[in-house]
């Protein structure tokens, strides 16, 4: 089941009425769902829901509003894209470990570190895990009065922390961050710590495994060996998004997957990395990225490249650099056009193909 909270392109009266229209199902949903938790309720069979919110409707429905979801006995996936929670729940009704949820998405959100945690240990067992920490919907010259003036608190090692009370029985997980660089060096020109989520090498479930380099370990100073130790013992696939918008820093990225790939040897392991912002045609005027590609594509690491469309395959393995010039060629005599690229990670990451 699919619910859509859109409020583009209306004007105020039309924006106010459809809030009116949304409020009502979600209270449609809060007073379906009794107090005691009994399992006879007007959505007994529904197990799958997915709620997006768009533009000026997430501003007033922040995730604490739905707690009521998470009481349902029945749903097992939850999919909430576009909501946010810019700050510590100020009451939330679900004791912790109890919804029955398994698998829990949240697409294009910004969450206070400390309300996702309680979403997570809300969970009695949390089997698939995605989150993007997005920074769009940030408005930082609105009124008080509007949550999304505020910007969250946001913390890898806290994420990680939360996570951990379900290694037992995580499965699939897929982690990125979609935030802005220079929002966050404007707000902590000091810097502004965000920790790791540490290691995962007591989670026994864990076979897939999806998120940015940066969230495990300090990329330039990281060997394989400590980055091996961090993983769960199980691992089937991994992939990592490169932000990096320069060839050579990107370089250090696809090194060190490499030399994961490596370390692990010739087993199953289905290894992969995507390039947010660059494309193939670059890596030729970066020896140093060139190098690290060649090296890559011979270990089996996948490497997608960002392409004016939707990204696709570039480099796999058996095919080498000089058989994508002729593409490559092509690729550099068309026009360059300023792209916006806010949602290219979304569309990697939340597909949960990768991991």
């Amino acid at each position: 089941m699919t619910l859509g909270v859109d409020l583009t392109k209306i004007d105020d009266e039309e924006a106010t009425s459809a809030r009116v229209t949304t409020a009502g199902w979600l209270r449609l949903f809060n007073e379906a769902i009794a107090s005691s938790l009994e399992p006879r309720n007007q959505f007994s069979k529904l197990t799958h829901l997915c709620i997006k919110a768009r533009r000026l409707a997430s501003r007033d429905f922040p995730i604490e509003s739905l707690s009521s979801l998470f009481r349902l006995p029945s749903l097992l996936h939850l999919q909430l894209d576009g909501f946010h929670q810019t700050t510590p729940f100020k009451s939330w009704p679900i004791q912790p470990f109890t919804s029955s949820i398994k698998e829990l998405f949240l697409h294009r959100a910004m969450l206070d570190i400390t309300a996702l945690s309680h979403l997570i240990t809300s969970i009695r067992s949390l089997e698939h895990f995605e989150y993007n920490f997005h920074t769009a919907p940030w408005e930082p010259f609105a009124a008080d009065s509007n949550p999304l003036s505020i910007f969250p608190e946001h913390s890898w090692s806290s994420l990680g922390t939360a996570l951990r009370h379900h290694r037992a029985c995580l499965e699939r997980l897929s982690v990125s961050d979609a935030s802005d660089t220079e929002i966050i060096e404007t707000i902590y020109p000091e810097g502004h710590g965000v920790g790791v989520l540490g290691s995962f090498s007591e989670f026994d479930s864990l076979h897939s495994v999806a998120c940015p380099l940066d969230t495990f370990v300090d990329v330039d100073y990281a060997d394989e060996t400590e980055f091996l130790a961090l993983l769960p013992p199980r691992l089937e696939a991994f992939s990592t998004i490169v932000r990096e918008t320069e060839a050579d820093e990107a370089a250090v990225h696809v090194a060190l997957v490499t030399s994961l790939r490596n370390a692990i040897g010739a087993g199953n392991l289905e290894v992969s990395m995507y390039f947010q912002y660059i494309r193939k045609c670059q890596v030729r005027t970066s020896q140093r990225l060139s190098d690290a590609a060649k090296r890559a594509m011979e270990s089996g690491v996948v490497l997608f490249f960002k392409s004016r469309g939707r990204d696709r395959e570039a480099w796999v393995l058996g095919r080498g650099i000089e058989e994508e010039e002729e593409e490559e060629e092509e690729e550099e005599e068309e026009e360059e056009v300023d792209e916006d690229d806010e949602d290219d990670e979304d569309e990697i990451m939340d597909d949960g193909d990768e991991g």
